[in-house]
């Protein structure tokens, strides 16, 4: 019953040997070429480096004592090419540079990774949709041309357009028509909401437009994990300032933009509980987070600012990005670890010149960088 199959004359034979070779070789040339894709733009990545992160070449910088020293030195790197003669115009023509960066970066990868970094563009977005929200929250006037001339995102620009010709009546339908819930839409309908509930809760969107985008199956690990990761440095810097700004337990419950890596909701509400930002930091211990916040609260005044312990959760970050890069290496890895490194050496350019540009001591400045702690 079974000869035709041990039949050598037979087509049916062929045609299963062609099946199962076909089906071997789509088995093992699948994770190749997701590699495969990943080649350039990493070696491209590691070959043009994130030296403004390092404590050395920044302190170089810090010490100049004019913007056209400053922006001399900074273009001795290939990478970058500004201008100007003003804080102002180094800063505008910085948040460009990292701008057109992401767009070359979307550009380089395949197209099964082109909605990430769509979703990514429009994250970079979320100083311009709190500012605008703010503002139609507290009923001021906002100026919606200089925001559409600062956006980039074909999304957000359309959003904007929406919003600057709608009715007050209609803006919560348009803010759901894109995707933003409940939590935004009550907030802007009641009369008891604080400023950063308003914050959390375009973070929350913005971050939670990324978690549903879908990547090639060899980079979700690593992107979900860096989403997380991001969730909760939002996590850890709302209920930092929601303490400083003696918010009570209720109120910072409700800044809980979802589930991080390791500040999950219940973690997250028994922060709420505490009293000051001291039981914040105590709160995480046994989280990778404590030790950089520890070290932090031994050397600052906590009842001053949470800003140093903002830079400590970016400085760890950083720290997490490389072991991720480690860990991913033949994938997304080495691309998300150069994409972060790429932002907080724009903020710590854009704090270097305006220091700069006010005449400030070194001592000013300095504590006020983003870098990267060697191991």
């Amino acid at each position: 019953m079974l000869d035709f199959l041990f039949d050598p004359g037979s087509p049916f034979v062929w045609i299963l040997i062609i099946a199962i070779i076909s089906g071997a070789v789509a088995v093992i040339s699948r994770p190749f070429a997701s590699y495969i894709q990943f080649v350039y733009p990493n070696a491209k990545y590691e070959a043009i480096g994130n030296p403004y992160i390092h404590k050395q070449t920044l302190e170089k910088l810090v010490e100049l004592e004019s913007l056209d020293q400053f922006i001399e030195q900074v273009n001795t790197n290939k990478d970058y090419h500004i201008e100007g003669t003003t804080a102002a115009d180094i800063q505008q023509q910085l948040d460009k540079h990292l701008e057109t960066l992401i767009t070359q970066m979307k550009k380089e990868h395949g197209k099964k990774m082109q909605g990430f970094f769509t979703a990514y563009i429009e994250f970079k977005h979320g100083p311009i949709l709190k500012s605008i929200i703010r503002g139609l929250y507290e009923k001021n006037t906002i100026d919606y041309d200089y925001f559409l001339q600062s956006a980039s995102s074909q999304t957000i620009r359309a959003l904007i357009n929406q919003i600057s010709t709608a009715q007050p009546e209609t803006i919560s339908s348009i803010l759901t028509s894109y995707g933003f819930t409940s939590l935004l839409t009550d907030l802007m309908e009641s009369t008891d909401t604080v400023p950063l509930q308003l914050d959390s809760a375009v973070d929350s969107y913005l971050i939670n437009q990324m978690k549903q985008v879908k990547v090639p199956y060899k980079c979700k690990d690593a992107i979900q994990e860096y989403l997380n990761r991001l969730t909760d440095t939002y996590l850890i810097g709302h209920i930092l300032r929601a303490k400083h700004l003696k918010y009570h337990e209720k109120l910072c419950r409700l800044l809980n933009i979802g589930d991080g890596y390791e500040i999950p909701t219940w973690k997250f509400e028994e922060l709420s509980t505490a009293e000051t930002v001291t039981e914040i930091i105590e709160g995480l211990d046994g989280t990778s987070y404590y030790p950089s916040l520890k070290q932090a609260a031994e050397k600052e005044d906590i009842t001053k600012s949470v800003q140093p312990f903002i830079i400590a959760i970016d400085q760890h970050m950083l720290t997490i990005l490389r072991q991720l890069s480690q860990q991913y290496y033949t994938s997304i890895g080495p691309t998300l670890r150069f994409l972060l490194s790429k932002e907080k050496e724009i903020i710590n350019l854009k704090i270097i010149s305006k220091g700069i540009s006010e005449h400030l001591p070194t001592d000013k400045i300095t504590p006020l960088l983003i870098t990267e702690v060697n191991t």
